[in-house]
């Protein structure tokens, strides 16, 4: 029963997605997402009790999936190069936010801005959980005396926003191209290079 219940809930995503995607936040519907299930909407709200709620686990479905794994990995790599563990979490979060429809539903995400609750409730889901997994990790390297960063949350501010320097944030899905996997890595090596000369480790 509990695969059961769990390949129905990722199916129920799956198919919100394409519903959000195509029409919209504001207006897609719950009975649209049931209509094309092909369920009830009593079945639906079982699993998500609100729009709001379906569309942020859409957010982490799609994107935690990818990038939450490399984050939970982070302490573990303390006694790894930094540049090393830098660049592959940069590669995987740029990859993340480039794929057609992670920037589809990042623009969505941002059209919803003026809503604080909604914002908020993405911010905990997503950007906090990075930040602050990137922050920590950064924080045991200079308490390490592996890099040189008195300002942990500083640091993390600069490293992320080198991360997307080249790339957005966020990619515009109609603007260009996506870029390729070599391009990101390039654009990556750049960024955490300028990032590790300025926050190098102590001594050097």
């Amino acid at each position: 029963m509990r695969v059961r219940t769990d390949s129905r809930r990722e199916e129920i995503l799956d198919v919100a997605t394409q519903v959000f995607l195509e029409m919209g936040f504001e207006a897609a519907t719950m009975s649209e997402v049931a209509a094309r299930l092909g369920g009830s909407k009593t079945t639906l709200y079982g699993y998500f009790p609100s729009k709001e709620q379906l569309f942020l686990a859409v957010i982490q479905h799609k994107m935690g999936g990818r990038i939450d794994p490399v984050l939970d990995a982070l302490p573990q790599k303390l006694e790894q190069e930094p540049r090393a563990v830098l660049i592959e979490l940069g590669q995987r979060l740029n990859e993340m936010i480039t794929r057609p429809d992670a920037a589809a539903l990042s623009q969505i995400v941002f059209s919803q801005m003026g809503h604080p609750e909604l914002a908020q409730q993405f911010w905990d889901i997503g950007p906090r959980r990075l930040y602050e997994a990137v922050e920590t990790y950064l924080a045991a390297l200079a308490a390490a005396g592996r890099i040189k960063a008195p300002r942990p949350k500083i640091a993390t501010q600069h490293l992320l926003s080198l991360y997307h320097a080249e790339i957005g944030p966020p990619f515009h899905p109609g603007s260009r191209r996506p870029p390729s996997r070599r391009e990101i890595l390039s654009a990556v090596c750049r960024a955490v290079d300028v990032f590790l000369a300025a926050y190098g480790q102590a001594g050097k």
